[in-house]
């Protein structure tokens, strides 16, 4: 669930809260969350194969175990370099819609073969009360943050 988004002086940044699940019936151990930040372009759906296709040595935080049914909670950020934006025009405006990778890698108990996999991505914008339509962020005003954060599921996701 993001908290807030926008940019600084140096990045974009997004400031999330992650709930991770195991839906499975057998305990998940060597958890590695790994999150990337990105934002809309004609490239995207590549990016984000490409993004979850990478290893996860570099998790968020450090490898965790999750039993059946239960939730880790993770707080964190996401940031992309300012000059790394695409940066869009909206009648006019220069604006971007952040795009929030999210891939876990695990095992289990009596797994033989490749780890498991379960990614998503997350388009992010601006909440605007009584409006079902999301927002952008605008670049114009220089740099803040939005806090009416909210967020729908991409099409582009994996489960292996």
């Amino acid at each position: 669930m993001p908290r807030r988004a926008g940019t600084n002086l140096t990045s974009a940044t997004v400031d999330f809260e992650l709930a991770i699940r195991n839906i499975g019936s057998v305990a998940a151990n060597d958890v590695r969350v790994m999150v990337q930040l990105l934002t809309a372009n004609p490239h995207q759906n590549a990016q984000l194969q490409t993004v979850f296709d990478r290893p996860t040595d570099q998790p968020i935080m450090a490898p965790f175990a999750l039993d059946p049914q239960d939730t880790a909670r993770i707080n964190a950020v996401g940031t992309l370099a300012i000059e790394k934006i695409n940066r869009l025009e909206l009648e006019g405006r220069p604006m971007f819609v952040p795009i929030m990778a999210v891939r876990a890698v695990y095992n289990w108990a009596g797994n033989r073969g490749d780890r498991g996999s379960t990614a998503n991505a997350y388009i992010l914008g601006v909440g605007r009360e009584g409006q079902g339509k999301m927002q952008p962020l605008w670049l114009d005003a220089g740099p803040r943050m939005a806090e009416r954060i909210t967020y729908r599921l991409h099409e582009i996701g994996i489960r292996r």
